[in-house]
């Protein structure tokens, strides 16, 4: 029997696109990575306790009094745990979600961050479980790990059997986790932080290129994304559950491994309603 375990965290881009993002990859795979992920966090000016990768970008937190050349080092380094795995190492999968204009502030916003997770929610473990027909033997398990968000946990623990079923990952098992102590969600936050940004340069169609360590990352291995609007998804869950589960593959698709960037990948054209 194999135990695979799938890290999920969230992150944000220009305020209104949502982003789950995570890896995917065997038990043993983790602990092979896990020595280099911990020599990484004492290689900078200073030891940090976690990498963050918002923090680590923007000079926040433990990285405020950090160089531009240190941070900019230490990404490339967490880039490189993932790259330098052998075959079939880790395996990134994320959905980005954008909202309409004039969510941002209300009970609006709550009720709108709620469907965005559970959609994201939804779309993540529909892409597990597509590649868990092609990889997992009958008597391999699944356990899906969460960055702990005290907003997000009560909707998921009521619904994560529900979407489970759904997708046909019944057996599988979920936990809540701080990143500073689980140290692969640090992995899972440096994908759905790079994702979150490719999606919003997209949506807006800014003119920001491609960042260096999201093109490394989608480089190597198997990686995947995919971006709705939150009206679209809305649309096709308010049809019932086991349609939106057969729309997973649907969805635009935001990169993929070993296609052309910004290709015939797009963000959709919308309403009015998401002006940017």
């Amino acid at each position: 029997m194999t135990a695979y375990i799938t890290y999920i965290d969230d992150s944000w881009s220009r305020g209104r696109v949502f982003t789950l993002g995570g890896y995917l990859a065997t038990r043993e795979v983790w602990e092979e990575m896990a020595p280099k992920w911990c020599a990484m966090l004492h290689s900078g000016p200073s030891k940090v306790s976690e990498f963050k990768t918002s923090d680590c970008r923007q000079k926040q937190g433990e990285f405020k009094l950090w160089g531009d050349k240190d941070k900019d080092r230490i990404t490339r380094t967490a880039v490189d745990c993932v790259t330098s795995l052998p075959p079939p190492g880790l395996s990134g999968l994320a959905v980005s979600i954008a909202m309409p204009s004039g969510f941002e502030s209300g009970y609006g916003r709550k009720i709108s961050e709620d469907l965005a997770f559970r959609y994201c929610l939804l779309h993540y473990l529909g892409l597990v479980a597509l590649f868990a027909s092609a990889a997992f033997n009958a008597n391999d398990s699944l356990e899906v790990v969460i960055d702990e968000k005290s907003g997000f946990r009560g909707v998921t623990d009521r619904v994560f059997r529900g979407i489970c079923s759904a997708v046909g990952l019944e057996g599988a098992t979920h936990r809540w986790a701080k990143s500073h102590a689980d140290w692969p969600l640090q992995v899972a936050d440096l994908i759905a932080y790079e994702t979150a940004k490719e999606a919003g340069e997209r949506l807006t169609e800014g003119g920001r290129p491609v960042s260096r360590a999201l093109e490394r990352l989608v480089g190597h291995g198997q990686h995947i994304a995919s971006c709705c609007f939150l009206e679209d998804y809305k649309e096709h869950v308010m049809r019932g559950q086991q349609e939106a589960v057969n729309t997973i593959l649907g969805l635009p698709c935001l990169y993929a491994s070993g296609h052309e960037w910004r290709s015939s990948a797009q963000w959709p054209k919308r309403r009015w309603g998401y002006s940017t």
